[in-house]
């Protein structure tokens, strides 16, 4: 099976310019519940957009991390009650469960009450192509130039974008890395919560049912089993790399 992740630096949960038995939390899981089901799985990576397009036109046979729209059941093959096709997906296989705060400078005055934001400068910004992203357009509150992660905390740090919303865990990493952290904070309460789920393609999922019925209970028994701690041993990795690149010698 050939999997499409984003090509890009989501540490902890996709790292950069790594193999696939290495490439973080989320490839992690998917090859734990490949190898469970005797499937072999080949990791490519190209920008998000370009999964998604590929999946659709079954030119790759699974994508990850994908959140579930209705209209997203177009392009791609959710985990899906059997009574129930056209609604949700089944939450029991996922691939997990994220977090989307707002990252903000940490003397904004920007807040967030769980519906509205107050008065914006310049706009709010989040990943090219994500849900999060296309929300705020929706509010009217996108900045004009779409960002990437790491360049959209940056312009928060220096207080010339009034937010950024991405996921918890790989905004602070970010932030670290730019050795920005102690400029930033995040907006309470969470802006988004979300299920990220592994998607197949169509014809993959039409020849191979029982195949792609084994990888996703396999894969709930992994995250269930393994994620917490595949989360937990990169995070202290990042510690320990975080202390060695600040500590005066």
């Amino acid at each position: 099976m050939t999997l499409c992740i984003e090509d890009a630096d989501y540490s902890p949960f996709i790292l950069p310019d790594a193999p696939a038995q290495h490439a973080g939390v989320l490839p992690a899981l998917a090859m734990h519940a490949a190898e469970h089901t005797q499937q072999t799985l080949k990791l490519i990576r190209h920008p998000w957009k370009r999964c998604i397009d590929m999946v659709q036109k079954g030119q790759v046979d699974l994508i990850l991390a994908a959140i579930w729209l209705p209209e997203r059941d177009v392009w791609g093959q959710y985990p899906k009650h059997a009574n129930a096709p056209s609604g949700p997906p089944d939450r029991s296989k996922r691939l997990w469960t994220a977090e989307y705060p707002v990252f903000v400078a940490n003397n904004s005055s920007l807040t967030y009450d769980g519906k509205a934001f107050n008065a914006t400068k310049v706009g709010l910004a989040g990943p090219p192509g994500y849900v999060v992203t296309k929300r705020l357009a929706a509010m009217g509150l996108l900045y004009a130039q779409p960002l990437m992660p790491a360049t959209g905390l940056r312009l928060v740090a220096l207080e010339r974008l009034d937010g950024y919303a991405v996921e918890r865990h790989i905004g602070t990493h970010l932030l670290y890395q730019q050795n920005l952290h102690s400029k930033v904070r995040t907006l309470s309460p969470v802006f988004q919560r979300d299920d990220w789920y592994v998607v197949f393609s169509y014809p993959f999922a039409e020849q191979h049912p029982e195949q792609v019925a084994a990888f996703y209970a396999a894969l709930e028994q992994a995250r269930e089993r393994f994620g917490q701690a595949l989360l937990e041993r990169h995070l202290n990795q990042a510690k320990r790399q975080y202390s060695a690149t600040t500590t005066p010698r």
